[in-house]
């Protein structure tokens, strides 16, 4: 039985081979030699070795400054982020002050000495807590808005640069990296570089910010405390770092996985007269299953 990769392999050899001997027929074929297409002088692309563009292999890949996932971005959009990182800190700020407004209102109800009704103790504390409420409802609204817009604009260019630089690539680059894969890998890391810098990034400052207003908040109110509870900080931000470092390689993996089941789709779709003469329809969708299965594994 045949294999049916081995099939789209020789199909498409054949066609190449028809295709030179029907240039020139009066060469042999062993005279033909295959150059490589280098690109022009002076075109400013990078050496293809130096810069892996969406290699189905992720394991190693390099990892990109912050500040380098925002360089696509211009005016409007750093206008955009100004404004959604100011919100994302007012954001941040003031959600710790609601645990301040709970703890007033607590001791307005314990301590009511005064026979006054509990209404109207409470009825300051929930003024402040439900304009506070409002304020974070549209700081939030705000810098979500204006992430997700810069992140949306800059993943168009992204695409765009991520397509040129493809087709601009020396023919041998395309010998470790399968074409049939690089569309489902420009759409995955496009989405990903659109999340990282999008909504994800103003969650980061969000928190950031929270926490920092509420260990101040927190050495105000009671130092002795705060400083008892500080000693498992340490251990919580290990067990974070641990989790991102297993997220990042899990979704690498995924990545990589869903990669070539898009490859596998690409090359079935392509050469579908030739899967469909030696029966390879199942055999092509069961092999599509089984890089599915290990993306949705995690790559494991």
């Amino acid at each position: 039985r045949c294999n049916l990769k081995t099939l789209l392999v020789s199909a498409r050899v054949e066609q190449c081979c028809a295709a030179v001997m029907e240039v020139n027929d009066s060469r042999p074929l062993s005279d033909v030699k295959m150059v490589p297409i280098k690109a022009a002088k002076g075109d400013e692309l990078e050496d293809p070795d130096a810069t892996s563009l969406a290699k189905p292999n992720v394991t190693g890949a390099g990892r990109a400054q912050v500040l380098q996932l925002y360089r696509y971005a211009d005016r409007t959009d750093a206008v955009l982020l100004l404004v959604g990182t100011l919100c994302a800190v007012g954001q941040g700020i003031a959600l710790p002050c609601t645990s301040i407004l709970f703890g007033d209102s607590m001791v307005a109800s314990a301590g009511n000495t005064t026979g006054k009704p509990y209404v109207e103790l409470m009825r300051s504390v929930l003024m402040n807590l439900g304009m506070l409420s409002i304020c974070i409802f549209v700081a939030g609204s705000i810098w979500q808005t204006c992430f997700m817009l810069a992140a949306e604009r800059q993943a168009s260019r992204v695409r765009a640069d991520y397509f040129h630089k493809i087709l601009t690539r020396d023919i041998s680059w395309f010998d470790t990296n399968e074409p049939a894969s690089l569309p489902t890998h420009m759409a995955i890391e496009s989405q990903a570089i659109q999340d990282a810098i999008g909504a994800k990034m103003g969650q980061c400052i969000v928190s950031g910010s929270q926490f920092i207003a509420g260990i101040a908040i927190a050495f105000i109110k009671g130092w002795e405390l705060t400083l008892l509870l500080c000693l498992t900080v340490p251990l919580i931000g290990a067990f974070g770092l641990y989790s991102g470092k297993q997220v990042a390689a899990s979704q690498s993996q995924q990545q990589s996985w869903f990669g070539k089941a898009g490859a596998v789709a690409e090359e079935a779709f392509m050469a579908i007269r030739v899967v469909a003469a030696f029966g390879g329809e199942h055999r092509a969708a069961d092999h599509f299953e089984v890089n599915l299965k290990q993306a949705r594994r995690g790559g494991g």
